[in-house]
């Protein structure tokens, strides 16, 4: 595998992933479901133990790519591994978001605050991670899909 290629996965993972998707989260869509009297002790506290799970798996992956980098063949193992292990959590953490997080955030958050949201959700994904770069990471992913899920 190109370590290139490796890199180019662990940016997506970083910017589209943590950056935008877990900054949201945390940033935007958590504190105000704090503010219309969701706990954070319940599913906005799995949440972030969750995310702070996924950043353990992306620094193991980011430290195997380093070493694979570097010529250590068996790095890519660990490699393996750890996105193996994230990819479950991940899949686990998409459905709790979807059937319980974001079931909760829509009783309890107003309809008027929709626009509110998504002029946060833009600012913030303009900000943290630039303009067109979503477009660019997917488009990196569509190219390394096509060279590796064939």
């Amino acid at each position: 595998m190109d370590p290139d290629h490796l890199e180019k996965v662990l940016d997506f993972i970083r910017v589209f992933a943590d950056r935008c998707h877990h900054g949201k989260e945390e940033g935007i869509i958590f504190p105000m479901m704090e503010e219309y009297g969701v706990p954070r002790a319940g599913p906005i506290g799995v949440m972030l133990i969750e995310h702070e799970l996924g950043r353990g798996y992306v620094r193991r992956l980011a430290e195997a790519v380093e070493r694979y980098g570097a010529g250590d063949i068996e790095a890519l193992d660990i490699f393996t591994e750890n996105a193996k292990e994230y990819v479950e959590l991940l899949k686990q953490h998409i459905d709790k978001e979807n059937n319980i997080l974001y079931r909760i955030a829509e009783t309890h958050i107003p309809k008027d605050e929709d626009e509110n949201l998504l002029e946060r959700f833009e600012k913030l994904e303009y900000e943290k991670i630039g303009p067109e770069r979503h477009e660019e990471l997917l488009h990196i992913l569509e190219k390394l899909s096509a060279i590796y899920l064939k």
